[in-house]
């Protein structure tokens, strides 16, 4: 894999060279990092299903720079479009119905007739798809492990048959895309993420979609952010044996999410203690209470997903 540091000059152009050839490259993003192949092409596409191991029936967000390249692959009024104006550039992905002969490889939808479009914030992601078009990228992890936040998350397991990495420091979120769909004017929250439910709730009314298996968000259908680790949850206090993730004040925390209490520095940091605990070897850990509030959604969405299977919560 093809180490490319994005403060080089030339190092876009080379990672944009590689997409437009049908290669695939981890790319940076606010969220966490991707792993993209040009949206309309067959091989691109089938290349990240490839190297994530990703399961076929599981679609794949497209980014986009903005509301202009969305509405040449997805229909688009009202409400989405009013969504696009205030999230867009950001951590929004909106379900869509994709438009009849829109410039995608099939693969990306996975026989759905809706497409999971975002534009992102990030300028080296966004300087990639105007040089490339739209970009389908997933999360750059194996297909159910955490999602990788930094360089070296990457360089720690390298995804089999990825032509380039495409470094640009820590990721300024760390958790993925909220994603939304749009039903008789209410927004329906497939995905909790970044993009709380209280910032969407100001723009129409909005509930949380509690049966995954009818969604066709993309990444929700089968276990994931899982690390290596059984994890314990809601458990407060270390236990002897187990690598700890704090959260709050603790003097004996083995990874500390946010000694202040704080959500939006928890969530930023939330994959990379679970990393922490597999690259310490650890096979229990436990993690602290996250209020169930806010960005405390997405949070505890993430780590129940994690855990799923092999959960022990505490305080229940």
């Amino acid at each position: 894999m093809e180490y490319l540091d994005a403060c080089d000059a030339g190092a876009c152009l080379r990672a944009a060279n590689l997409l437009s050839w049908g290669k695939n490259v981890v790319v940076p993003s606010e969220t966490v990092y991707g792993l993209a192949g040009l949206a309309r092409s067959d091989l691109g596409v089938a290349g990240i299903f490839k190297a994530k191991k990703r399961p076929s029936d599981n679609p794949l967000i497209v980014h986009v720079l903005g509301k202009n390249m969305a509405q040449e692959l997805a229909h688009i009024e009202g409400l989405a479009e009013r969504l696009m104006d205030h999230f867009w550039p950001g951590p929004l992905t909106i379900l869509l119905p994709k438009k009849e002969g829109a410039a995608l490889s099939s693969l990306v939808t996975a026989g759905l007739p809706q497409l999971a479009l975002r534009a992102p914030s990030h300028p080296i992601f966004r300087e990639l798809i105007a040089m490339t078009g739209p970009l389908a990228a997933p999360s750059a992890n194996p297909s159910g492990a955490p999602s990788p936040t930094r360089p070296e998350h990457i360089l720690a397991n390298p995804p089999s048959g990825v032509d380039a990495l495409l470094a640009a420091g820590p990721c300024a979120c760390g958790l993925e895309s909220t994603v939304v769909g749009i039903e008789h004017g209410h927004i329906i929250i497939h995905r909790p993420g970044m993009i709380t439910s209280e910032a969407l709730s100001a723009h129409a009314p909005t509930t949380i979609l509690r049966d995954k298996e009818q969604s066709a968000s993309p990444g929700l259908r089968h276990r994931h952010y899982a690390p290596k680790a059984n994890l314990i949850l809601n458990q407060p206090k270390p236990v002897q044996g187990q690598f700890h993730i704090a959260f709050g004040p603790s003097a004996h925390a083995d990874f500390q999410l946010s000694a202040s209490g704080d959500l939006a520095e928890a969530a930023q940091r939330l994959f990379h203690g679970l990393m922490e605990a597999d690259r310490m070897g650890a096979k229990m850990a436990s993690v602290a209470p996250i209020p169930n509030e806010g960005l405390g959604i997405a949070i505890n969405e993430r780590l129940q997903r994690a855990a799923a299977g092999g959960i022990v919560d505490v305080e229940s």
